[in-house]
């Protein structure tokens, strides 16, 4: 027969015409590495728009009329905080101020979401992406947004959004101060 030289150079000879001829099957897609991105926008419409979110803001609302009605001295403690709130909010969905608050009430669910849209991390879209590079971008927009469970209304505005640039930061101060938005 062989001896144990030959079959080891055997071996790796056949070993190596595998690789190569099934080198090229899928090797686009399976050289690249996958990074999950979302739109920040979206996330925070989803977010903001939520049954969850929604009543905290109500209840804040209801407690800071309540406190009016009474001339109670929080009153205006509670405005300032409904205040900041609601311009929070806005300057996250309309301009493009971080939502780390956001994150955080599904980072829990991050790792799931990675797996299912079979991405190796989470980040927000990127500004800019070298076309050469050996990644491949999945959104995962709708994966986060969906852990906030969106009305119909809701999917509609997140579908919409993105085709409307985010203002400046400046710009959507102003706004909020005309109460504009």
């Amino acid at each position: 027969m062989f001896s144990k030289g030959t079959a080891v150079l055997f071996t790796f000879i056949i070993l190596h015409i595998y690789v190569f001829s099934t080198a090229g099957q899928d090797a686009q897609s399976a050289s690249k590495i996958k990074i999950g991105t979302y739109n920040s926008r979206c996330v925070a419409l989803a977010w903001g728009r939520s049954k969850e979110q929604l009543g905290e803001l109500n209840k804040l609302y209801a407690e800071c009329k309540k406190a009016k009605d009474a001339n109670d001295k929080n009153y205006q403690k509670l405005k300032d905080e409904l205040m900041i709130k609601n311009q929070q909010m806005h300057l996250q969905v309309f301009s493009n101020a971080r939502i780390d608050n956001i994150i955080e009430e599904i980072r829990p669910r991050l790792g799931e979401i990675a797996k299912n849209a079979g991405v190796v991390m989470i980040v927000e879209e990127p500004v800019y992406k070298n076309a050469e590079a050996d990644i491949e971008l999945v959104d995962v927009t709708m994966l986060m947004a969906n852990e906030f469970k969106p009305d119909e209304k809701t999917l509609e505005m997140i579908k919409n959004l993105p085709k409307s640039k985010p203002l400046s930061f400046e710009k959507a101060m102003k706004l909020i101060a005309e109460d504009k938005l």
